[in-house]
């Protein structure tokens, strides 16, 4: 059995760092509550129309999701160098959700650049993925 999720419009981007996040947040979410994400996130300035797709594959013996996030900035994000990160995401009804835990998996990050426009500025397009037993999870934020 397959499960989508297409988060309907991205309202804010936030980067956290997975050592600040609670623990056991994917525990939380697959009992069916939504865990207090309190720590401080770095928000991203994101041009465009970001994406969140996330699938959830489940068959007798395991559970597993794949979240997509796809978003482009006019500057870099900084984030070369880390791996241990978190991305909150709120979408346009008011919902926040968490793509990361700080027990890992982590999500992996590629960057391409390009240029776009008539004045052919840089434009930075990021794609995270992350593909463990719950990859987004309904969270809420302060």
């Amino acid at each position: 059995m397959l499960e989508y999720t297409n988060l309907p419009g991205i309202r804010t981007i936030g980067i956290v760092s997975a050592d600040d996040l609670p623990r056991y947040v994917v525990m939380e979410s697959i009992c069916g509550s939504w865990p207090a994400v309190a720590v401080p996130a770095k928000p991203i300035a994101f041009t465009g129309h970001p994406e969140v797709k996330a699938v959830l594959s489940v068959n007798d013996r395991e559970t597993f999701q794949r979240t997509d996030l796809v978003f482009e900035t006019a500057d870099p994000i900084g984030i070369l160098g880390y791996s241990r990160l978190g991305f909150v995401v709120t979408d346009v009804n008011g919902r926040s959700w968490l793509i990361g835990s700080r027990e890992g998996p982590y999500p992996w990050v590629e960057l391409e650049t390009g240029t776009a426009g008539p004045d052919r500025k840089v434009v930075y397009k990021y794609s995270v993925t992350l593909s463990a037993v719950r990859s987004l999870i309904r969270c809420v934020l302060p």
